[in-house]
């Protein structure tokens, strides 16, 4: 299970990912542009299924702008980590959080929370329990 964050100075948008029951998951980058020069562009980010995903739109300055995102990284389950920063206006850090499968609850309604004795270690934990996407006010960092 993953949950994608599209930071700004301004706000977070989040999104949760479907259930998953394979090992991995595919990540997804991708800047569209909005304009036929191409810096106006719409950031979509997303992990698994492609109903796990967020958009944002920013303004880039040069039309071959292409963020920096490695090849191979680490991840720990419950640990955000930054992925890649999108210099533009407005910038936005693209951060994700992975979940094991035995962290989270399904419900009928196919909509995962993190289990109850595990929600003091996630401050997050409660924004889950508002549906698959939402927004919080200011950075991730101040959403605990």
């Amino acid at each position: 299970m993953s949950i994608v964050f599209l930071e700004t100075e301004e706000e977070t948008h989040w999104c949760i990912s479907q259930r998953g029951d394979t090992p991995s998951l595919p990540i997804r980058v991708v800047l569209f542009d909005y304009d036929k020069l191409g810096y106006d562009v719409q950031v979509n980010f997303s992990i698994g299924n492609s109903d796990g995903n967020r958009r944002l739109g920013c303004t880039v300055n040069s039309r071959d702008y292409v963020p920096n995102i490695p090849d191979k990284f680490e991840v720990e389950t419950g640990k955000v980590i930054e992925l890649a920063f999108i210099e533009g206006n407005p910038s936005i850090r693209l951060k994700m959080l992975y979940l094991a499968k035995n962290d989270v609850k399904v419900y009928r309604d196919g909509i995962w929370h993190i289990r109850k004795e595990l929600q003091d270690s996630f401050p997050i934990s409660k924004l889950l329990n508002y549906g698959r996407t939402g927004i919080i006010a200011g950075s991730l960092s101040k959403a605990g």
